[in-house]
């Protein structure tokens, strides 16, 4: 069974981004200086495509299958400082 392919618009995409690191529809919109109704009608045009109605499992669906959500970010290592005794 082959996965079928779903493509976004670049503001949809970075909504998804967004959402998928736990942002809401306000913070989402302040952070992309859009109106809360245009997140809200981005969020139904997305919704429709993928058949995904809770906007939990759409942040869930974003982190899974968008490039850049799932990375982890790297932890610095520690270096521990070495005494000599002398």
């Amino acid at each position: 069974m082959k996965k079928e392919v779903v493509t976004f618009p670049r503001q949809q995409e970075e909504v998804l981004r967004l959402l998928a690191q736990g942002l809401s529809i306000t913070e989402i919109a302040n952070e992309m200086g859009l109106a809360y109704r245009t997140i809200t009608s981005y969020l139904q045009i997305i919704r429709g495509k993928l058949d995904i109605k809770p906007i939990s499992s759409l942040a869930v669906w974003a982190y899974q299958n968008l490039p850049s959500t799932n990375v982890k970010k790297k932890q610095k290592r520690r270096v521990s400082s070495v005494r000599k005794r002398g």
